[in-house]
């Protein structure tokens, strides 16, 4: 980078807020390595946690992959005994996952190390800072979600 651009203050944060993103998702992603799961595998394990089951299509939905990525991650998961797979009742065609017992402890292992990351990101920040810094957050994600309806509107 060199010294002698000037960036103007929108994007100046715009750079930052990209910087800190990538950096908290590196930071976590070495300790959930740590743990031998996979980023992949964090929003699997979320949903599986909080919905108890679904089937893989559901999964593939909620996470925003395909179906074949969704299969290949539930095989890697299965084959840890995280996960495991069975027909639905009702339709022979539909598989349904769940988390195994060791599954769950992975899921609330997982959760730890990104209150873990937060923790270490957040450092010597008063509550007071914290929440100012969540309203800004939440006014860049209402933005962003403006922004994203006006596209698909055809409106910018």
């Amino acid at each position: 980078m060199k010294d002698d651009i000037k960036r103007t203050p929108l994007e100046e944060a715009g750079i930052w807020v990209g910087r800190v993103s990538r950096r908290r998702f590196q930071l976590c992603e070495m300790l959930l390595e740590q743990m031998g799961v996979g980023p992949g595998q964090v929003p699997i394990l979320t949903e599986l946690d909080y919905h108890g089951e679904m089937t893989q299509r559901e999964l593939a939905e909620h996470t925003h992959v395909t179906a074949a990525t969704i299969s290949g991650t539930l095989k890697r998961m299965e084959k840890a005994g995280i996960v495991y797979r069975s027909d639905d009742n009702r339709d022979a065609r539909v598989s349904i996952v769940r988390l195994t017992e060791k599954g769950k402890v992975v899921a609330c292992q997982a959760c730890q190390q990104f209150h873990r990351t937060d923790s270490f990101m957040m450092d010597g920040f008063t509550d007071e800072e914290c929440e100012t810094l969540v309203g800004y957050l939440e006014r860049m994600r209402e933005n962003i979600n403006s922004a994203m309806e006006k596209i698909n509107r055809g409106e910018e």
